[in-house]
């Protein structure tokens, strides 16, 4: 895909973006999951249900809080640091306008999912009376892509994190999908997902587009030294 054929999506985003369209999802108090047991097997083992059957909703609840850290820590520090650089022009790759407008509504897709997630949570801890327990720092991503980008030259690095970025947000989009169609888990989840879904779809074809742009002028020897540096990264 060559530069000058890129089309923003600006009104896609002006028309359906979640942040101009969507009401805030309220918890539900009703008897539905608020988490699917297709995610969390521990609960479905048979140890679990013999041994602590009663617990099977605290640990339901602890894996969305830790859902939740997940997808903020996603949103705000590894998406948006690259979608944020491509659009004030920082990054080492050059975008036209277009792209770096479209990387703009990225970040502030990104950031309002985490608000929204936050929010989730803190309605759920009100809900359930129930605390997080000590949630993690990182993410596997947050160890992966500079695993990876420590094995890049100089003047791969920035492709090499551009490449890591459209892998996990077509990754996170399918994690997402699943919640969307789970009719198990109450309708506030399913609605939070389906909205997160909506932009995500977005995102992901964002970002292979970009991938696409650079991959159409990049010499062979560099594409071969990221095929090479990949695998680590996955």
């Amino acid at each position: 895909m060559k530069a000058e054929d890129y089309m923003s999506f600006v009104d896609a985003w002006e028309g359906r973006a979640t942040i101009r369209t969507r009401p805030r999802r309220i918890v539900e108090n009703d008897e539905k999951l608020i988490y699917p047991l297709s995610r969390q097997p521990l609960v479905l083992s048979e140890t679990f249900t013999r041994e602590c059957a009663h617990l099977r909703d605290l640990a339901l609840v602890q894996s969305l809080y830790k859902f939740i850290n997940d997808v903020v820590i996603f949103e705000t520090e590894i998406v948006d640091k690259t979608a944020r650089s491509i659009a004030k022009d920082n990054f080492a790759i050059r975008f036209p306008f277009a792209c770096r407008y479209d990387a703009m509504t990225v970040v502030v897709d990104e950031d309002y999912h985490a608000l929204v997630a936050m929010d989730f949570m803190q309605q759920t801890i009100a809900l359930t009376g129930i605390q997080p327990i000590p949630l993690p720092q990182e993410i596997e991503l947050s160890r992966a892509i500079p695993a990876a980008l420590a094995l890049a030259p100089s003047h791969l690095r920035s492709a090499v994190e551009l490449i890591c970025v459209a892998i996990a947000e077509n990754t996170v989009t399918n994690d997402v999908a699943a919640f969307a169609k789970d009719d198990t888990v109450k309708q506030s989840v399913k609605g939070l997902m389906a909205d997160h879904l909506l932009d995500e779809g977005r995102h992901s074809g964002f970002w292979s587009r970009l991938v696409r742009i650079y991959w159409h002028t990049a010499p062979e020897q560099d594409k071969q030294l990221i095929a090479q540096i990949l695998p680590v990264f996955i």
